[in-house]
């Protein structure tokens, strides 16, 4: 009988402890799976709040209002008065300090991200911080441009690139121009418009690379088999991506490569179908090549 009472006390110690396991182990799963979560909401915050100020960026008008109130600022600071493009480059700049300055947060939240969930969500962030990286370096072409220009400044933002890219001295296209302003401004005009194009799809990328971010949050907030599901649609949204011709003028091609980065590739005489057909056959293969499908 004693021997029955030990061996049903051994008993209940061991559920006991197997008890008290699952509950820590179950606990543990809820931790992990919220800091997860955590970290796909901050990350999708984040990028959200970088799109945003991107396309702020792109369709700003730099009106007289703007340009008179930098100019009221700069003259409290001692500062001469700026020709019309000095001062939409001024604005410009500024405003993508802002979004690097977001890059930054978003960049710390992709890293606590894949320390959970490795590198899926990298394409998205690579878009955004590569595309960013493309507008300051337009901005960059364009300060150039302007230093080694004999265009008269003394004219507002549209007509003055409108004669610089007719001048053509310096490597400043009007894909640069449509990556930090809304290529529908200057293509009112009619000697550009007669005489360059710009193909600009209006795939609204900045939204298709965010949907990632929110299609991975779902995903993390569902249950098996739709989470596969969702991990198939978070592919096929890169794979269509990848390859991208997003801009493109009679010189140069600005695609979404396999990673979601950000490129100018020279035109060399080629169409916008054959362009497009060659980066998304290269992109798509390599994507398919480096990532399963699930």
């Amino acid at each position: 009988m004693k021997e029955i009472v030990e061996l049903m006390s051994s008993f209940s110690v061991l559920i006991a402890s197997i008890a008290g396991l699952m509950a820590i182990n179950k606990w543990k799963k809820e931790r992990y799976e919220k800091v997860k979560i955590e970290s796909i909401e901050s990350l999708e915050k984040s990028l959200r709040n970088v799109r945003n100020k991107i396309v702020e960026i792109q369709i700003q008008n730099i009106n007289d209002s703007l340009i008179k109130e930098l100019n009221e600022k700069m003259a409290l600071e001692g500062s001469v008065e700026l020709y019309d493009i000095e001062a939409f480059i001024v604005i410009k700049e500024q405003e993508l300090d802002k979004v690097k300055k977001e890059l930054v947060e978003a960049g710390k939240r992709l890293g606590e991200y894949c320390d959970y969930q490795g590198d899926s969500m990298r394409f998205s962030y690579n878009y955004f911080f590569t595309i960013s990286e493309q507008m300051s370096s337009a901005l960059a072409r364009l300060k150039k441009a302007l230093k080694n220009s004999s265009v008269n400044m003394d004219q507002d933002v549209v007509s003055f690139i409108t004669e610089l890219l007719i001048e053509n001295k310096e490597r400043f296209d009007l894909v640069d121009f449509s990556l930090i302003q809304s290529p529908f401004t200057i293509l009112q005009n009619e000697v550009i418009s007669t005489s360059m194009k710009v193909v600009s799809l209006g795939f609204d990328n900045e939204n298709r690379a965010l949907r990632i971010v929110v299609a991975e949050k779902i995903r993390l907030h569902s249950l098996m088999p739709k989470s596969i599901l969702i991990s198939l649609k978070i592919f096929i949204m890169k794979f269509r991506m990848a390859g991208d011709v997003i801009l493109m003028s009679d010189k140069y091609a600005v695609v979404v490569e396999y990673s979601g980065i950000v490129n100018i590739y020279p035109v060399d005489g080629k169409t916008f179908n054959e362009v497009s057909s060659i980066h998304k056959r290269n992109s798509r293969f390599t994507l398919l090549r480096r990532k399963p499908l699930i």
